[in-house]
């Protein structure tokens, strides 16, 4: 069976196309030139050349129904669109992720939902299954030497796109946390905590540095609702730092997977959370960082994703007409 998408997170692109032809789908991709008026929200699918096909509109408008995979809130317009051209003749799986898009999700006519967010899972009643896709990770862990050098810098770092500059106000209680972070971490340790992300002052780093910057703190800050099943946290746990969370900015998938006393810091307010980050011993920071990393390990379970990847899209599959 044929399954139609794109790219859609530079992280978990190549992840998500490796499990697809796992379980036996062949992967059709639009080209630049089919893109062109028609995916506004588009990145080159190249790096999939040699797992599935990549076709021009000509071709792909002539295929045989197939699966139609919506990977993000971004392209679930333009994917409607492309769907009705082609006489809605697809069966259309959804994937979700932050829970503040559930408007875009209910637009989309699908009885198949792959789910990022608890939220959103909870309440869809066709066939769904919660899937975390492992990160892809651009070099090693930490080494011994390494997590003692973060451990000793206490170095904290955090990565979410348009916190300063042109400003998206839905990312307030975000910006004031980050500044408040900012300032006590400071004054406790001496080191300015950096906000990197697009449109941020401290820059916008392509991912392999941001993995070495992540290799190289003591912890990431977390300040951001939308991140309900985190792509970012698990590359930072991956690689050896643990996260630092406010409750109250806490929601969906991470209230009830993943984060918790064991795998992270955890606290109701930014003094909660400082102090608790420096009380940690030598003994205690490399407990956490070890649970973090296997846990977020089992998380991200390559046998169990694909298994539940299967299973949904057989569903999908039984329902794609036969000519």
């Amino acid at each position: 069976m044929k399954v139609f998408w794109t790219n859609y997170h530079i992280s978990v692109n190549q992840t998500l196309a490796e499990d697809l032809v796992s379980i036996g789908l062949d992967l059709v991709l639009p080209s630049e030139d089919f893109a062109k008026g028609r995916i506004d929200f588009f990145a080159p699918n190249d790096e999939h050349s040699h797992r599935g096909k990549i076709v021009g509109w000509n071709e792909y408008i002539k295929m045989e129904p197939m699966i139609m995979l919506i990977p993000c809130t971004q392209l679930v317009e333009d994917m409607l669109k492309i769907w009705e051209k082609r006489d809605r003749k697809d069966v259309i799986v959804l994937l979700t992720a932050n829970s503040d898009h559930e408007p875009a999700w209910r637009m989309v006519p699908t009885n198949h939902v792959l789910s990022h967010d608890l939220t959103y899972h909870r309440k869809f009643t066709g066939y769904k299954a919660l899937y975390f896709s492992r990160p892809t990770i651009l070099r090693e862990k930490k080494t011994g030497p390494e997590l003692l050098k973060s451990f000793n810098e206490k170095k904290v770092k955090l990565y979410i796109n348009n916190l300063e500059g042109e400003q998206d106000a839905g990312l307030q209680p975000e910006y004031e946390a980050a500044v408040q972070m900012r300032q006590l971490w400071l004054d406790r340790t001496g080191y300015r905590m950096p906000m990197y992300g697009y449109g941020n002052k401290d820059g916008w780093p392509k991912m392999n540095e941001t993995q070495d910057h992540l290799v190289d703190s003591m912890y990431t800050f977390v300040s951001k609702r939308r991140e309900t099943w985190g792509q970012l946290i698990n590359e930072s746990m991956q690689l050896g730092t643990p996260c630092l969370f406010l409750r109250p900015l806490l929601n969906s998938t991470f209230t009830e997977y993943l984060i918790n006393d064991d795998t992270a810091i955890l606290g109701d307010t930014v003094e909660e959370l400082v102090d608790k980050a420096l009380s940690l011993d030598w003994t205690g920071y490399q407990n956490l960082v070890n649970e973090a990393y296997f846990q977020s390990q089992m998380f991200c379970d390559e046998r169990i994703r694909r298994e539940k990847m299967r299973w949904l899209f057989d569903k999908a599959e039984a329902e794609v007409p036969r000519r």
